[in-house]
């Protein structure tokens, strides 16, 4: 999966993928773990089974799922989750 998601979502780029994950680490240090989901680990978008980036490169994103009770800070019972500077939702059955 690990390889999949630097093929697709880093263009093969290791060190892109790490500065990635040290940026995460950085910007939501309560969290525990990150969890990549979606078409970066399948290849394929769930909706219609469109290729990942079939729009074109960088058309498609990333999908995080951050793991820890610290984070929970972020959450807002009005609004879902929200952490500065990343467009964020809360995860769910859709």
């Amino acid at each position: 999966m690990r390889d999949n998601v630097i093929r697709l979502a880093f263009s093969g780029d290791s060190a892109g993928f790490e500065e990635f994950c040290q940026i995460l680490r950085e910007a939501v240090p309560e969290a525990n773990a990150g969890v990549l989901r979606g078409s970066a680990i399948t290849g394929f978008r769930w909706k219609d089974g469109a290729p990942f980036d079939a729009d074109g490169l960088g058309s498609s994103d990333l999908d995080v799922t951050l793991v820890g009770s610290e984070v929970l800070r972020y959450y807002n019972p009005l609004g879902g989750y929200w952490i500065p500077g990343i467009h964020s939702k809360t995860l769910s059955e859709e």
